[in-house]
């Protein structure tokens, strides 16, 4: 994987709150860097695409297969799941609670408050 030299990098963190020291790992590393020529991805983007390729195929069995409570939350401008996948997944798995949210795929950096207020109910009722 290369990285481009930087002279400065910025650190892009998520509420620590809602996360477990576990997941910190993901967020540790610089998204950006600033270099003279401006600001740039701190990563190759043949790699994103490499991890994209990896990520095809069908999931089912594994999202079928868990029994325990899940939250769906869904950016309603997502360009990555449709209403009508995610509709699947709640209505094939049980105990499975589904919440639509303003944003797109990554509706935690979209819509944080509501996020974490859905987040905190769904928690609670466990």
């Amino acid at each position: 994987m290369r990285k481009p030299a930087a002279e400065k990098t910025m650190h892009l963190r998520p509420p620590l709150l809602l996360l477990s020291p576990t997941w910190y790992r993901f967020f540790d590393r610089p998204l950006t860097s600033e270099r003279n020529s401006g600001w740039r991805l701190a990563f190759d983007p043949e790699d994103m695409v490499q991890s994209q390729k990896a990520m095809r195929g069908s999931y089912w069995d594994e999202w079928l297969v868990s029994k325990c409570p899940a939250l769906v939350a869904h950016g309603r401008d997502s360009r990555v799941t449709t209403q009508e996948e995610i509709e699947a997944m709640v209505s094939r798995r049980p105990n499975t609670t589904h919440i639509d949210l303003d944003g797109g795929h990554v509706v935690h950096q979209d819509s944080p408050a509501p996020f974490a207020q859905s987040l905190r109910g769904f928690l609670l009722t466990l």
